[in-house]
């Protein structure tokens, strides 16, 4: 799905399930962020996806999801997601966890620097950088 749609990530439903595909040899670091935000890895023969947990109501899903999308993102991939799985409260709470601890993590900045900010979130279907 990834491929066709040229992006690194596509988040969407089909019948009961939320799965994040990948591209075709996707790089392990984006792997382990979809891992990191609380998706299941599966592989099969040549392919790998994740999978949203099975106990999770529709709520919830959507949380795991639009939280895996900032954190695809903030790691400098292009995803797309579905807008049923979108929440851009959810979204935009990750942004702002991911640039905190980044400010707590980091070596302090040089005199006169200013932090990054997040940037003004609005409802995309697709985020990250454009490949």
């Amino acid at each position: 799905m990834a491929d066709k749609e040229d992006a690194d990530v596509v988040i969407w439903r089909k019948g009961g399930t939320v799965y994040a595909e990948t591209r075709t040899g996707a790089p392990a670091a984006l792997l382990d962020a979809l891992d990191a935000a609380g998706l299941q890895r599966r592989t099969q023969a040549v392919y790998t996806w994740h999978e949203v947990p099975q106990n999770l109501t529709k709520e919830q899903e959507r949380q795991l999801a639009s939280r895996a999308t900032a954190m695809a993102a903030d790691a400098g991939y292009y995803v797309q997601i579905s807008p049923e799985l979108f929440d851009l409260g959810v979204h935009d709470q990750a942004v702002t966890e991911l640039v905190t601890t980044r400010r707590n993590t980091e070596s302090p900045a040089g005199p006169g620097t200013t932090p990054a900010t997040p940037a003004p979130s609005t409802p995309p279907r697709r985020t990250g950088p454009r490949r």
